[in-house]
């Protein structure tokens, strides 16, 4: 029970941690439009371009491009890894359930036992008080004791 405990706090840390990890993702991808949107508007604003504003556009679109397909193969990277934790947690919660059936098997064959033991014991204890009774009879109707009717 306190490992089902403890796994089931393990599921629920790592549901967190993803969930935060999306929120991340989510603010990087708004920065990332928020500047895209700047630099259209720069774009928009300017007539002629003069070759060092050019440049100093060129820069930023690069580090945008860069920082978006970093925050790319991040999300890459923990999706592959929560995807991991999820089939190990699967695998788990599916072993538990064949452990369960194993011991419910078990407890099946012990209690098969048991009874079969009890109604052994039952049986002989019957046979012997059948021959008793049986042989407390044969001497009231014969009136000798056990003793004689064997000699």
């Amino acid at each position: 029970m306190e490992d089902k405990d403890v796994s089931l706090d393990q599921l629920k840390n790592v549901y967190k941690a993803q969930t935060e990890a999306y929120l991340e993702f989510n603010m990087a991808l708004i920065n990332i439009v928020s500047n895209q949107k700047d630099i259209i508007a720069k774009v928009e604003n300017l007539k002629l371009f003069s070759e060092d504003e050019m440049k100093s556009l060129s820069k930023e679109y690069y580090s945008l491009e860069k920082l978006f397909v970093n925050f790319q193969n991040t999300q890459l990277a923990r999706d592959a890894s929560l995807e991991k934790t999820n089939e190990d947690y699967e695998a788990t919660i599916s072993s538990f359930g064949a452990d369960f059936v194993k011991l419910k098997e078990d407890i099946d064959s012990l209690k098969k036992m048991f009874w079969e033991i009890r109604n052994a014991w039952n049986k002989g204890a019957w046979t012997i008080g059948g021959i008793v009774a049986f042989l407390t009879v044969v001497q009231l109707v014969s009136g000798k004791g056990l003793i004689d009717l064997f000699k």
